[in-house]
């Protein structure tokens, strides 16, 4: 059995185990909102308030006079809403996606070094006798 093997397997328990805090989240996505073309409002009236706290950092939506109305709210950083056509929230869903896949793809490059460097790692500290070297 290869020492440290369980390295890969103990990173990936802790990074399953660190849920992502709300203020995370909203840094996380309030850019994507304003790059897709939401406006940034302040909940400064009851309504807006009233909105704010009913399911945060969640995307909501409504028909107002015959269209798509959508808002998203962060009551963490902004104390905000952000409000957004349809137009705006199909160009959130692509920026959100094209995220998540260029996490993907920073994921799979990520452990396809920590694979090599185990393969260096092991190649390195082993010698052709199945000895283990331990230095000068």
């Amino acid at each position: 059995m290869r020492r440290f093997a369980w390295i890969p397997i103990l990173t990936a328990v802790i990074i399953a185990g660190c849920a992502e805090t709300p203020q995370q989240r909203a840094q996380r996505l309030e850019p994507l909102l304003t790059e897709a073309g939401f406006h940034q409002i302040p909940a400064d009236t009851p309504a807006r308030l009233e909105l704010l706290q009913t399911s945060p950092l969640k995307m909501q939506h409504s028909l107002k006079s015959g269209k798509e109305r959508y808002w998203f709210s962060d009551p963490y950083l902004c104390q905000c809403l952000y409000v957004g056509n349809e137009k705006s929230y199909e160009r959130y869903q692509r920026l959100k996606a094209e995220l998540k896949e260029s996490e993907k793809a920073s994921e799979r490059a990520e452990e396809a070094g920590n694979i090599e460097s185990q393969r260096a790692y092991d190649e390195m500290i082993v010698s052709p006798s199945g000895a283990m070297f331990y230095g000068d």
